[in-house]
């Protein structure tokens, strides 16, 4: 599976880590870090004015930058950076997921 070739390259603190695919011959089971917290889609939704101050935006924007240079470093386009794809936790740290789309 190409999402998992692409994960197993992968080591940042801003992207979500892949600690271990079990196949059985039904299924891939990918066992990926657990990110509490929200993705910025939910956030926005709940909030009343859906969206984010100057400073906010700023230090989400400096993250994702981070893991795409990260990213980029390595010959991978992520492809599908949605703000349903980006998590933060509740200190606003980011975590980019969902590498199905991804390509070396």
């Amino acid at each position: 599976m190409h999402e998992i070739k692409i994960l197993k390259k992968l080591k940042h603190p801003k992207i979500s880590k892949l600690y271990e695919v079990i196949e059985t011959s039904r299924f891939v089971y990918l066992m990926i870090e657990w990110v509490e917290g929200q993705s910025i889609q939910d956030i926005l939704r709940d909030r009343i004015e859906r969206k984010f101050d100057e400073n906010e935006a700023r230090f989400i924007i400096k993250q994702l930058l981070l893991a795409l240079e990260y990213l980029h470093s390595k010959s991978i386009v992520h492809r599908d950076v949605k703000v349903e794809n980006v998590m933060l936790d509740k200190d606003n740290n980011l975590k980019l997921i969902d590498f199905g789309f991804s390509s070396l």
